[in-house]
């Protein structure tokens, strides 16, 4: 009896400490998730402000420099404004285009809207579900959303 109450108490102790290495195993992966996000997203923001605004100055940049962009106009963007996507593989790599959506598992959404004289730009970092082809089953890890008062050049 004592030999069967003593195996009871070690597998239970064992099953703690196998919920305790899986929990910090997800809650590594969400820490690095997060990391990248915030990375990406202060590299679009500062991107932002380095093009004054404009979107498609930003496209280019990226292009030049990843080649996973992809900007979407107003009619073809699923917020109806002008759409700039980061493409990222498992690693946060770039990818380079939707035409192995297997290998897209983030990506980054930046739009650019004007409301009075201020431009705004709203930068979502998702995790991309690929079970699902649908924008509302996309899991948000970070947002921000960023202002510029945009510089006009004075000719003298």
């Amino acid at each position: 009896m004592e030999l069967i109450i003593s195996i009871l108490f070690f597998s239970l102790a064992g099953a703690v400490c196998v919920k305790l290495f899986v929990n910090s195993h997800i809650l590594s992966k969400d820490s690095v998730e997060l990391n990248h996000a915030l990375e990406w997203s202060q590299n679009v923001a500062e991107v932002f402000y380095g093009c004054n605004g404009d979107i498609e100055e930003m496209a280019a940049l990226f292009q030049s420099q990843n080649q996973n962009c992809i900007l979407y106009d107003a009619s073809n963007s699923p917020s109806g404004t002008p759409e700039l996507h980061l493409l990222f593989d498992a690693d946060f790599s770039p990818c380079i285009s939707y035409q192995n959506s297997g290998m897209i598992f983030y990506f980054v959404s930046a739009t650019v809207e004007q409301k009075d004289q201020l431009l705004y730009c709203n930068i979502k970092v998702c995790n991309n579900d690929t079970e699902s082809a649908e924008h509302q089953a996309r899991e948000l890890i970070y947002e921000l959303s960023v202002s510029l008062f945009p510089q006009k050049e004075v000719k003298p």
